[in-house]
């Protein structure tokens, strides 16, 4: 069905920080968590180092991802 096909594109691929934290080794992967979930770190900070590591990605996604806690955010477990 053709609404099943569009449904499965839209979905797209889901959340980058997700995405970012099933790409790192754990040890990275751990600070990562550390830093996201210290609310003393902007998004924009956050955004940036990691962009000078290599990892594409912006302080909007990083922002969404922390809100999801409150609903307003991706839809990553907690």
């Amino acid at each position: 069905m053709f609404l099943d096909e569009v449904k499965v594109e839209s979905r797209g691929v889901g959340c980058t920080v997700r995405l970012l934290l099933g790409s790192s080794d754990e040890e990275e992967g751990n600070e990562i968590v550390q830093v996201l979930d210290d609310p003393v770190w902007k998004s924009a900070a956050i955004s940036r180092a990691l962009n000078k590591r290599g990892h594409e990605i912006s302080a909007d996604s990083i922002g969404r991802h922390r809100r999801r806690a409150d609903g307003t955010g991706c839809k990553c477990p907690l």
